[in-house]
């Protein structure tokens, strides 16, 4: 619980929640992730932070230079 984040791609795509530590916005997100799994879930689709191929990437750039 907390009022700031370093993930902030993860609540541009609505699957994190800034709630902070009162208990009531708690609640209220907990009730509102229950009350919408599914589609909170089907937001999951797309990685905010990409494909997991960066190093490969990279390394293919950098043998380019070499």
């Amino acid at each position: 619980m907390r009022d700031r984040t370093e993930w902030v791609e993860t609540v541009e795509a609505g699957v994190s929640f800034l709630v902070g530590t009162d208990a009531n916005r708690i609640v209220q997100a907990v009730k509102f992730i229950e009350d919408n799994y599914d589609l909170i879930r089907g937001r999951f689709c797309e990685n905010p932070f990409g494909d997991g191929c960066a190093a490969r990437r990279i390394v293919d750039i950098v043998m380019r230079f070499i």
